[in-house]
């Protein structure tokens, strides 16, 4: 980005933090540029900025917190996003009302960032609770509720309350077609989720009709690379294994996990998501000769970023036992 806009300067001291709205709008445009590094750098001098002229606890300063606590989770510092959204929540419900705007959306945020960390059963419980504070505060139509919607969806996927999921997933997706439209970026995250969930229960060829036009989509808008272009083809990816078709579903694999790596590098956790259904493609299709090429160094990288109790971590290290016993698992 810098040799883009060489007049500007991406990390200035702190003393130079005259406006930190500056700081905040640019941050904005290199989120949407999927450059979330930079967007963090940006991020940093907006709190400091904000948090010399207003204090910790003025809205605008814990706004752009949040705004970072968000940036963190999609650079891959998921840890790092759940302790500095939690640490946002605790200020808010202790200097505002419950029922906040700010304090509902910090909460569903919370929620992303548990389950980001494999905290599920908590993160439900938050999402739960913050989509019934929203349904209160804003109602079932404004776009922050559906977004909690489609959160929750997830967590239920998670915990493979499928049936769930789909319901809440397409009561989501319905009211952002009606309220947003068909192309709107939180109609086509719920598209995507729904395809997810459809793919769980067996409803391949649904699933497939939405994720192949979502991809579409999002190339055409964002380009083959962009983050969520990645995503909904990683998504694509998923129904092709288990559809059974495996030239589509390894090639599309191999892909994501290249960008990924390219774009965010291998400790990423999206990248090891990548990794994972690779794995689960080998697997899938008895490409044994593949997986074992791999899978030591996939499991290293799960065992090290995201612990040896994560639910792929635990399924990598099933892989290999039955590798080595000569079974499948």
């Amino acid at each position: 980005m810098q040799h883009l806009m060489p007049h500007v300067k991406l990390v200035p001291s702190v003393r130079e933090v005259r406006d930190p709205g500056a700081h905040g709008d640019f941050a904005r445009v290199l989120h949407q540029a999927g450059d979330y590094t930079s967007a963090l750098m940006q991020i940093d001098y907006a709190v400091v900025g904000w948090e010399a002229k207003f204090g910790l606890v003025h809205d605008q300063t814990l706004s752009s917190m949040q705004s970072k606590a968000n940036l963190l989770d999609l650079a891959g510092r998921v840890q790092e996003s759940l302790d500095l959204g939690q640490r946002i929540l605790r200020i808010r419900q202790e200097n505002y009302p419950e029922k906040h705007p700010c304090t509902l959306i910090c909460m569903s945020a919370v929620a992303q960032a548990m389950t980001m960390c494999g905290k599920d059963q908590e993160a439900a419980a938050m999402a739960e609770r913050a989509l019934v504070l929203q349904q209160e505060a804003f109602g079932e139509n404004n776009a922050e509720t559906l977004m909690t919607m489609t959160r929750l969806g997830w967590i239920y996927d998670n915990l493979r309350r499928y049936p769930e999921a789909l319901t809440i997933k397409e009561r989501a997706l319905r009211i952002s077609e009606e309220q947003h439209g068909k192309g709107h970026i939180i109609t086509l995250k719920s598209m995507g989720a729904v395809g997810v969930t459809l793919t769980k229960l067996g409803n391949f060829s649904r699933a497939y009709e939405l994720q192949s036009k979502i991809v579409d989509i999002r190339t055409q808008m964002l380009g083959p690379e962009h983050p969520d272009t990645l995503s909904s083809l990683g998504n694509l990816s998923s129904t092709l294994i288990d559809m059974g078709r495996k030239e589509e579903a390894i090639s599309h694999c191999r892909r994501v996990v290249e960008a990924r790596t390219k774009i965010f590098g291998q400790d990423h956790p999206q990248t090891l998501r990548a990794l994972y259904y690779l794995l689960f493609a080998y697997d899938k299709f008895r490409e044994d000769g593949e997986r074992g090429k791999v899978l030591p160094t996939i499991l290293e990288l799960h065992e090290r970023v995201l612990g040896q109790g994560h639910r792929h971590t635990k399924q990598i290290r099933k892989w290999q036992l039955g590798a080595a016993r000569g079974i499948r698992v």
